[in-house]
C-alpha cells in the first residue's frame, strides 16, 4: 500500500512538472486573467553587445508567463488566505483583515524614519509653498493621510503587531511641523483612531478607507479652512447623504491575491438627498500628464459647485482623495483635482495658471517622502 502512495505522488507531481509544458503546446486548459497591479515583464530582445544582462532579463520574463501561471498563483494564494500557511503577496492580519506589505512591514520594522537632513528638507520645502501660496494672496495646507496599519494595528499578525516602533516617519514630520508657527497641516490619525473605535472606516480587503472615512476627512479638512476665515461652505450633513451599507467583491489587495471573485464585505456607500444638488464636471485644461503615469485619465479632474462664495481649490491628490471627492466639491465654487503621479509637487505651472484661494496636498502618509525627493532643496 505504501509503494502505491509512493508511486502515485510520484505521478501526481511529474504531472504537475510537465503540464505546463503539454498545455503551452496543446493549448488544453485557458489560463486566468492575470490579477496582478502591476505590468509584466516584457520578454527581451538578445543583443550580442550585452548578454550578461539576457539571462535575468529572461528568467523575470519567463517567470511572469510561464503556461497556466495563474491557476498555479491562484491555488498558491487561495490556500494562503485560507490557512496562512506560507509567505503571502499581502499581509493577511487578524480576523482576514488585509495590510499592504511594504506600509505593514516599514510601518512595524520601523525602518523608513527620515534622517535630520531629510527633515530639514521637508520642513523648509512646506514653508516654500506656505510662501509662494502668500504671494498669490492663496493659503497652502497638507493633509497627512493615515496608513490602514496605523488605525487598525490591532488587527496586524502579532510577529508585527508586537515590533511596532514607539515612533513612525510620520510622528517625526507631525512633531517638526507643530513646532512651526503657521501650522498649516492636519494629521488625520488621531480622528479616524477615534473614529474607528465606534465605525469601520477602512475597506477588509482593500488598502483604502471608506466613504465615511471621506465624509469625516472633509469635515476636518473644512473646518481648518472656515478656521483661517476662509468663506467656503461647510459640507451638507451625514444625514443628507443617506449612508446605506453594500456587499461587494474585490478589493486592491484580495485582487493581489487572484480571490476578487470570491471574497466578498460590506462597506458604506452613498445616496444624496435631492437638497445636494449636483456638481458641473468642467472640461480638462490642456495640461501635461506625467510621463508613464499608469492612470492618466485621473490626471486632471475640475468641477463646478453652486456654491457662490467665489473660492477656488486646488488639490493635488492621491487616491485616498476618491472617498473625499464627493463631500468636498460642495464647499467651493471651482475646484480642481490634480493626482501627479504621487510625487506631490507644488506643480507650479499649474497653481500660476489657476491661481486658487487655497491649495491643498492630500497625501498617504507613507508616501511623505516624495514630497522631500521632489523637492528642489533636495540635491540627490
Amino acid at each position: 500500500m505504501k509503494r502505491y502512495k509512493q508511486i502515485a505522488i510520484s505521478i501526481v507531481f511529474c504531472f504537475m512538472i510537465t503540464f505546463p509544458f503539454i498545455n503551452g503546446s496543446v493549448h488544453i486548459m485557458k489560463d486566468l486573467d492575470n490579477s496582478e497591479n502591476r505590468k509584466l515583464a516584457d520578454k527581451p530582445e538578445i543583443d550580442l553587445a550585452h548578454l550578461d544582462y539576457f539571462p535575468k532579463l529572461y528568467s523575470n520574463y519567463y517567470k511572469d508567463h510561464f503556461n497556466i501561471r495563474n491557476y498555479f498563483s491562484y491555488f498558491y494564494n487561495w490556500i494562503n488566505y485560507n490557512y496562512v500557511i506560507t509567505e503571502s503577496p499581502v499581509v493577511i492580519g487578524k480576523d482576514k483583515w488585509l495590510f499592504q506589505k511594504e506600509s505593514a512591514h516599514l510601518q512595524a520594522l520601523g525602518k523608513n524614519k527620515l534622517s535630520d537632513e531629510e527633515l530639514i528638507i521637508f520642513k523648509k520645502e512646506i514653508q516654500r509653498r506656505e510662501h509662494v501660496l502668500d504671494s498669490l494672496g492663496g493659503k497652502y495646507y497638507l493633509i497627512i493621510v493615515p496608513d490602514k496599519s496605523s488605525i487598525y494595528p490591532n488587527q496586524l499578525p502579532d510577529n508585527l503587531k508586537e515590533r511596532l516602533p514607539d515612533e513612525t516617519r510620520t510622528d517625526q514630520i507631525v512633531r517638526m511641523l507643530n513646532q512651526e508657527p503657521k501650522n498649516n497641516f492636519i494629521d488625520l490619525r488621531p480622528l479616524m483612531k477615534e473614529k474607528s473605535k465606534t465605525e469601520q472606516i477602512f475597506l477588509i480587503n482593500d488598502s483604502h478607507w471608506n466613504k465615511l472615512a471621506g465624509y469625516y476627512a472633509t469635515e476636518a479638512i473644512t473646518n481648518k479652512i472656515i478656521a483661517d476665515s476662509i468663506n467656503i461652505r461647510s459640507p451638507y450633513s451625514k444625514e443628507k447623504y443617506n449612508f446605506f451599507m453594500k456587499d461587494i467583491y474585490g478589493g486592491n489587495l484580495i485582487s493581489n491575491l487572484g480571490l476578487a471573485n470570491e471574497v466578498m464585505e460590506t462597506i458604506p456607500e452613498i445616496n444624496p438627498s435631492e437638497d445636494i444638488p449636483e456638481l458641473e464636471k468642467l472640461p480638462n485644461l490642456d495640461y501635461p500628464v506625467i510621463q508613464g503615469f499608469a492612470y492618466p485619465w485621473e490626471f486632471q479632474h475640475r468641477y463646478k459647485s453652486n456654491c457662490d462664495n467665489k473660492i477656488k481649490a486646488l488639490i493635488v491628490r492621491d487616491s485616498f482623495t476618491i472617498n473625499i471627492i464627493p463631500f468636498i466639491n460642495q464647499c467651493f465654487e471651482n475646484t480642481v483635482y490634480i493626482w501627479d503621479a504621487w510625487q506631490y509637487k507644488l506643480n507650479e505651472d499649474i497653481l500660476f495658471n489657476e491661481k486658487p484661494d487655497v491649495h491643498i496636498t492630500i497625501a498617504l502618509e507613507n508616501h511623505l517622502d516624495e514630497i522631500i525627493r521632489y523637492s528642489p532643496y533636495n540635491k540627490k
